[in-house]
């Protein structure tokens, strides 16, 4: 890379095949950051690593921004990435839907204050 010095964080999510548990992927992840700060020549700390492959454990709201607003760096079959990308946003979409008409986060900001009152 040669060029602009860009300032800030790197944020990259990723699909990691085969993984045999979460030994390997703490070590496959360490070794993707390390790589990755060493090739944009920022500190380890500056490049976000998020691993898609348990996606269900994630808030719709990153989903969203990952795979809605992010661009692809690298897609090896882009077939299977669209279909995983409509499998994780179209629930995702729903959900917001449903939270905006609901106005679930509202209510819950209303009760946590509530509490702080009392």
């Amino acid at each position: 890379m040669s060029g602009k010095v860009f300032r800030g964080d790197w944020d990259i999510a990723v699909w990691l095949e085969e993984l045999k548990g979460f030994d390997e992927l703490f070590a496959r992840v360490a070794d993707l950051q390390y790589s990755l700060s060493k090739r944009l020549g920022v500190p380890e700390e500056a490049v976000d690593i998020v691993v898609l492959n348990r996606y269900e454990k994630l808030p719709c709201t990153l989903l969203i921004e990952i795979l809605g607003k992010g661009k692809p760096i690298y897609v090896k079959d882009f077939e299977s990435f669209l279909e995983l990308q409509m499998r994780i946003l179209f629930p995702c979409f729903d959900f917001m839907i449903d939270a905006k008409k609901l106005r679930l986060l509202e209510v819950q900001v209303e009760a946590v204050t509530k509490r702080w009152e009392s």
